[in-house]
């Protein structure tokens, strides 16, 4: 693989398009290590502008879903542990279930912001507007709504928690086909918005600049 130095820096030579890229010790092809990638989206807490790479935003859906995991488990475990003992240690566990469900809540909402950054800015790493996380959001927003809204009218009296979102559609479609109807369009307009979202988190950044700034793995594109 061929290199060049130009002013002190080091630049290689791209296999596929023959396009050389400036390599550092940061910015090097390697995928970015999870201690960098956390730090990183914490420094751009609710920065949506810029750009980041695969690795940041995937160490970092990692660290998010371990915070979240972690107190879920263990008040999981308080109320097993605590669920044959006495009355007293019983109330004991669902008290400390309780907190522990509320600090997930109180640390869902801190990590939304960051979360949502990220994911913006991965979108403008394969040169896809932000919008996407919008509309992402918006619709899953109405179609949790619609199912739970017409789920409500089918009378079954359980909450729509208990049941897969397939169970859900299914008594609303045994309930009232022109009910059912509408909510399915919703839906599948949120699921394909969500995986169309994910699809664009998979793909490699762009060589070279685009309009959402310099790409984060390619830091700088020359003419060979």
């Amino acid at each position: 693989m061929k290199t060049i130095q130009i002013d002190n820096m080091t630049y290689i030579q791209d296999p596929d398009d023959h396009q050389f890229y400036r390599l550092s010790p940061e910015d090097a092809r390697r995928p970015m290590s999870f201690k960098r990638a956390v730090k990183q989206c914490w420094e751009k807490y609710a920065i949506f502008d810029g750009r980041s790479r695969r690795s940041e935003y995937w160490w970092f859906c990692l660290f998010t879903i371990l915070v979240i995991l972690l107190p879920l488990a263990f008040s999981l475990l308080m109320l097993e542990a605590f669920d044959s003992a006495s009355q007293g240690l019983e109330l004991v566990g669902y008290v400390v279930a309780i907190l522990m469900m509320i600090l997930i809540v109180g640390v869902g909402l801190i990590l939304m912001f960051p979360c949502l950054s990220v994911l913006t800015r991965r979108l403008h790493d394969v040169g896809r507007s932000g919008w996407w996380v919008f509309w992402d959001v918006v619709l899953s927003g109405v179609s949790s709504l619609a199912l739970s809204v017409a789920f409500s009218f089918t009378g079954i009296g359980e909450s729509s928690i208990y049941f897969s979102n397939i169970e859900v559609l299914k008594a609303i479609y045994d309930f009232s086909l022109p009910v059912f109807v509408p909510v399915l369009l919703i839906y599948l307009a949120h699921l394909g918005v969500s995986l169309t979202v994910l699809v664009f988190t998979l793909l490699d950044s762009h060589k070279g600049e685009n309009r959402y700034g310099t790409s984060p793995k390619y830091p700088q594109l020359i003419e060979p």
